[in-house]
């Protein structure tokens, strides 16, 4: 992922909701700018945004440019939300959506944002992020992480808990290395220690069981997700059960490492007859650039967007979908599931 290392550059930055690589961008861009000389040339640039008008009493916030513009305030003038607050106190966290009400791909940025703001509230903003991909898809190469969190280890700066959760999360296995396993057995720290497991002995993923069910009658598919006790610690209350859709292609770049979980979760508005995020062919490219071993969700989305035709026959499989006998899933994709 190109990476922004000029402040006019950051200025120009248009953040969106359904976009999920600019807001990505803008918080890397904007941590290494307010982290080095560059620093004064960000608070000019970024002067027309940190005029932007904040409730700091009212939440949630669920537009990621009022988190950009508290943070290019706090820039300018330290210490700004704690004078407009009648108490003197600043608690970005209040102000993130509560975990059940947003779907992980809207949440996830909001709360890395508010982290960071939290963070340059305490004097403790690290000068880079370990979470931003190397990759356009939201992956993340293990030789970077590794390179991230040593360096970290010799500046003694602490890695942040929910950047550090999103960086395993976005962990491609395929990248690790003989040299990054080595470098990761010299690191010394909490995280670095974390990063070498998961680089030489990465928890077994989690077991998915999907179950047909209805809501006010409209079917859906439910997913079970089972998870070991690090997959529990890693994902924290992220997974708490949500009645409704989420987009496979913005909640991707979350989960990058892990396609099965990108699906399970997908998959719930699969066969719904509301208007609702569904599994398309474009995700089912995108689930196959991503990382990790597929599982039956990922099963029910590669006939439900592949084959649909109305002529064909049903296969019978999951979702009822045609498959044509010249098509077969991949290798890794295991056996096809039956419904």
């Amino acid at each position: 992922m190109p990476l922004i290392t000029h402040a006019n550059v950051l200025a120009r930055v248009t953040l969106r909701e359904f976009d999920w690589m600019q807001p990505e961008r803008w918080l890397d861009g904007f941590v290494r700018l307010a982290s080095d000389a560059r620093r004064e040339s960000l608070i000019a640039e970024l002067a027309p945004l940190a005029a932007r008008n904040l409730e700091y009493r009212w939440g949630p916030w669920w537009d990621i440019s009022d988190w950009a513009a508290a943070l290019a305030r706090e820039l300018m003038e330290p210490g700004a939300e704690r004078r407009a607050m009648p108490d003197g106190r600043a608690d970005p966290a209040r102000r993130v959506p509560e975990t059940a009400h947003a779907a992980m791909w809207r949440l996830m940025p909001l709360a890395r944002f508010a982290e960071v703001y939290q963070s340059m509230l305490d004097g403790r903003m690290p000068p880079y992020l370990l979470a931003t991909p190397t990759r356009v898809n939201g992956l993340l190469d293990a030789e970077a992480l590794v390179e991230r969190v040593a360096g970290y280890e010799r500046d003694g700066v602490q890695a942040l808990p929910l950047d550090l959760r999103q960086a395993l999360l976005r962990l491609g296995r395929g990248s690790v290395t003989a040299d990054a396993v080595r470098r990761a057995a010299r690191l010394a720290t909490p995280a670095g220690r974390l990063v070498h497991r998961w680089l030489t002995d990465r928890p077994a993923d989690p077991g998915v069981v999907l179950r047909w069910t209805t809501h006010e009658g409209d079917p859906r598919v439910e997913a079970e997700l089972v998870l070991g006790p690090e997959y529990a610690e890693l994902f924290g209350d992220l997974l708490v059960p949500r009645p409704w859709d989420e987009a496979c292609e913005l909640l991707l770049p979350v989960l990058a490492g892990h396609r099965e979980l990108a699906a399970a979760i997908s998959v719930y508005s699969l066969m719904s007859t509301w208007p609702m995020n569904k599994p398309t062919a474009r995700d089912l490219d995108r689930l196959v650039l991503a990382d990790g071993p597929g599982g039956p969700a990922w099963r029910c989305c590669w006939p439900a967007t592949c084959w649909k035709g109305p002529t064909a026959m049903g296969c019978g499989r999951c979702c009822s979908w045609p498959r044509p006998a010249a098509c077969r899933a991949p290798s890794w994709a295991g056996n096809w599931p039956s419904c």
